[in-house]
């Protein structure tokens, strides 16, 4: 259970840096 919460929690922090990757960088640039 713990294993699958961190998975969970993994999944969404790399979701949510893909967003914000993608929103920050034509920003940037």
């Amino acid at each position: 259970m713990t294993r699958f919460l961190l998975v969970c929690l993994g999944g969404a922090i790399g979701t949510a840096a893909r967003y914000l990757t993608a929103i920050w960088v034509p920003t940037l640039l």
